[in-house]
C-alpha cells in the first residue's frame, strides 16, 4: 500500500476516513519495533499523514467513526501510558480526542453499522457496544448469548457483513455447541436510507479479505458520519458504480406497432421483452439515430417532418447493459392540412389515422384498484388539502390489481374536491417511487385540477437513496407574475403548478426512464374546437420561462364538467 518504511502489520484498515479529503486512506499497525508502531496514510500515493513510535509489537489497531467530530477515530494497542507515543484516542483531522483510549472502554477488534445513526458500533467476542461521548464510556448494545467468537484471543466473528439488505450489518457466529451458525440481523429502526454496502466495490473486497486473512472489520469507499446527516438524507450520497459480467441480452420488444401517427409525431408501441436478468429500459431510434429511451412500453416520437416516411427500431437492454436486436417498423406521417378559410396550414398533429400495422382490437377495459387513504387535511391558512397515503394499503391495492395487456398494473389515489381549497397534496412512503424493478406499476393520482400517473420507478435515479415522504402538490395558479407575452398567450386559461418534495425539501425530477403523465381537464372555446388538435402546453419553470412540451394524444371527453367538451392533455411532468 505504497507505505514509506514499515513491516508485516498485524491490522490494516482502508476506507474513506476523512470526509474532506479525495480518495481513500490507510490505517496500520507494525509488528516490528523498528518502524512506526501504528501509521495513517494517503492509500494512493503511501504520504504517511500520522505516525507514531512505541517501540514495540503492535498487533491490534482500528479505525472506525465513533464521535461527533467530522473523520473518522483511530487507536491500537502501541504505548500503555504516552498519548505521543499511541496511547490515545486519536481523530483523522490530527485532533487528540483521548490521552487513554483503554480508559473509554473501546475495544480494538471490529467496528460495524448496527445501530440507527451513522457512527460505527464495535464488536469484540460476543459483544456489541457503542461509544458514549457524553459517559466517556462504551454501552453494550447486544450480547450474542449462546455463540462463541473465533481464532482464539482475536475473538471475531465468522463473518461480519451487510447480507440481508438495509444498510446495516449482520454478524454471523456458530452456537456454543457448534450445532447451529447463526445470523443476526439488527431490529433498530433508522431514518436514512443507503445502498446495501455490498454495492461497494471496496466494501466487498473488505469482505473477501476477511476470510483469507487476519481477520479485519470492511470499510467503505465513500464517507459516512452524523456530521453529513442533511446531504445523507437529502440523497447527496453518489451512487456506487456498479459493473456487470453477464452477457446474455434480452430479447426484442415484440410486435412493434405505431399506434398513432400525426404530421409530426408517431406513437410506438410494442410489448415487453424478456431477459434473464431484468430488461432495465428500450431505445427508440429514427431512420438509425438515437432518439430517446424509455422504461414503458410505449413512446411519443415527435420533430418529425409531415409527409415522410421513416423507419423505427426499437430494442431492449437489461441491468447489464447487454442490448437485444432490433424490432424495426416503416410509416409515412401524415401530410399537412390546409385550412379552406385561410389558405394556411393550423399546424399541430393531425387526427390518428389507421396505424402500420393494422392494430388488434381494443383491449377490454380493466377495472383499476383504489388506494385507501386518509382523510383530507385542510389547511386554511394556505389553502391545501393533504392526505396520506399508506405503504401498506398501496401494496395491497397492487397486488389486488389486474394488469393489462402490456403487463402495467394502474391503482388510484384519489383526492376529492374540498371548498375552498387551492392545492391537493399526497403524502406518499419515498420507496413507493423508487424501485428501479417497479417502472410496469403506475399511481394514477387524481385531483379537482389535474391527474398524475406515476411509475414505480420515477425516482430511482437520482432519489434511490433516500428514505421518508415524498410529498406530490397540484394546485391552480395565475398568470399574474409571468412576463407579458408568456402572460398574454396564457390569457384566462388553466395554469396547474406542480411540486415534488423529499421530507418537505423541494427536489427535481429528471428521469428519462420514468415518463410521468400529467392530465389536465380544459374546457375549450368553439374556435379552439374547430382544432382541438392543435392545442398546446406550456411548461413554465421557476424562472418564468416557457416552452411548448410534447403531448401524447389530445383526447376529447363528454362527462368530466356539466357534459361540456374537455381536452385532456398528456404530457411529461412539469414542475414549476
Amino acid at each position: 500500500m505504497n507505505r514509506e518504511k514499515g513491516s508485516h502489520g498485524d491490522a490494516m484498515h482502508v476506507g474513506a476516513f476523512d470526509p474532506d479529503v479525495e480518495g481513500l486512506q490507510v490505517f496500520s499497525v507494525f509488528e516490528v519495533p523498528s518502524v512506526a508502531s501504528m501509521q495513517y496514510r494517503d492509500a494512493a500515493t503511501g504520504e504517511t499523514l500520522m505516525s507514531f513510535y512505541a517501540s514495540k509489537d503492535t498487533g491490534r489497531g482500528v479505525a472506525a467513526n465513533i464521535t461527533s467530530d467530522p473523520g473518522y477515530e483511530f487507536w491500537g494497542t502501541a504505548d500503555l501510558e504516552d498519548v505521543q507515543k499511541g496511547a490515545g484516542l486519536y481523530n483523522v483531522k490530527g485532533k487528540i480526542v483521548e490521552n487513554d483510549w483503554r480508559a473509554l472502554g473501546l475495544s480494538a477488534n471490529f467496528a460495524l453499522y448496527w445501530d440507527g445513526d451513522l457512527h460505527h458500533e464495535l464488536l469484540d467476542d460476543i459483544y456489541i457496544t457503542k461509544y458514549n461521548e457524553i459517559t466517556k464510556k462504551c454501552d453494550v448494545i447486544i450480547e450474542f448469548t449462546g455463540c462463541v467468537s473465533n481464532n482464539g484471543t482475536k475473538a471475531t466473528p465468522s463473518l461480519q457483513a451487510d447480507i440481508l439488505g438495509d444498510w446495516r450489518e449482520e454478524v454471523i457466529m456458530p452456537s456454543e455447541d457448534s450445532t447451529e451458525l447463526r445470523i443476526y440481523s439488527t431490529t433498530i429502526p433508522t431514518e436514512y436510507r443507503i445502498y446495501t454496502l455490498m454495492h461497494d466495490p471496496v466494501y466487498r473486497l473488505g469482505i473477501a479479505w476477511q476470510n483469507v486473512a487476519y481477520n479485519q472489520p470492511p470499510h467503505i469507499s465513500f464517507y459516512l458520519g452524523e456530521d453529513i446527516r442533511d446531504r445523507v438524507l437529502a440523497g447527496g450520497l453518489n451512487t456506487p458504480k456498479i459493473y456487470y459480467t453477464e452477457k446474455i441480452p434480452p430479447t426484442a420488444p415484440n410486435n412493434l406497432r405505431i399506434a398513432n401517427i400525426g404530421r409530426t409525431d408517431v406513437t410506438l408501441a410494442w410489448d415487453a421483452a424478456t431477459d434473464n436478468a431484468m430488461v432495465e429500459g428500450y431505445e427508440i431510434y429514427v431512420n438509425g439515430t438515437l432518439h430517446g429511451r424509455t422504461s414503458g412500453l410505449s413512446y411519443l416520437v415527435t420533430g418529425l417532418s409531415s409527409g415522410t416516411e421513416y423507419t423505427f427500431a426499437v430494442n431492449a437492454y437489461d441491468i447489464s447493459g447487454n442490448r437485444s436486436e432490433a424490432a424495426v417498423i416503416k410509416g409515412r406521417t401524415e401530410s399537412a392540412k390546409t385550412d379552406s378559410s385561410t389558405g394556411k396550414s393550423p399546424g399541430g398533429s393531425s387526427r390518428p389515422i389507421k396505424a402500420q400495422p393494422t392494430p388488434s382490437l381494443a383491449p377490454a377495459i380493466i377495472p383499476k384498484q383504489t388506494v385507501k387513504t386518509s382523510e383530507p387535511v385542510i389547511n386554511a391558512a394556505t389553502g391545501e388539502a393533504l392526505v396520506t397515503v399508506g405503504k401498506e394499503n398501496i401494496i395491497t391495492a397492487f397486488e389486488n390489481s389486474i394488469p393489462d395487456e402490456k403487463g402495467v398494473k394502474t391503482v388510484i389515489v384519489e383526492i376529492p374536491e374540498a371548498e375552498g381549497v387551492t392545492s391537493y397534496a399526497a403524502s406518499i412512503d419515498a420507496s413507493v417511487l423508487t424501485n428501479v424493478r417497479a417502472a410496469n406499476e403506475r399511481i394514477e393520482l387524481k385531483t379537482p385540477y389535474a391527474t398524475l400517473v406515476l411509475p414505480g420507478n420515477m425516482l430511482s435515479n437520482s432519489y434511490s437513496a433516500n428514505a421518508g415522504e415524498i410529498i406530490i402538490k397540484i394546485g391552480t395558479s395565475t398568470a399574474d407574475d409571468l412576463s407579458g407575452e408568456i402572460k398574454t398567450a396564457v390569457g384566462n386559461r388553466p395554469v396547474v403548478e406542480l411540486g415534488l418534495y423529499l421530507n418537505n425539501k423541494p427536489i427535481e425530477f429528471d428521469n428519462p426512464n420514468a415518463s410521468v403523465l400529467v392530465k389536465i381537464p380544459y374546457v375549450p372555446t368553439e374556435e379552439e374546437l374547430k382544432w382541438h388538435e392543435n392545442i398546446i402546453v406550456l411548461r413554465i419553470d421557476r424562472s418564468g420561462n416557457a416552452e411548448p412540451v410534447p403531448t401524447d394524444g389530445i383526447t376529447r371527453q363528454t362527462a368530466w364538467l356539466n357534459s361540456n367538451p374537455i381536452i385532456s392533455a398528456s404530457m411529461p411532468l412539469p414542475l414549476i
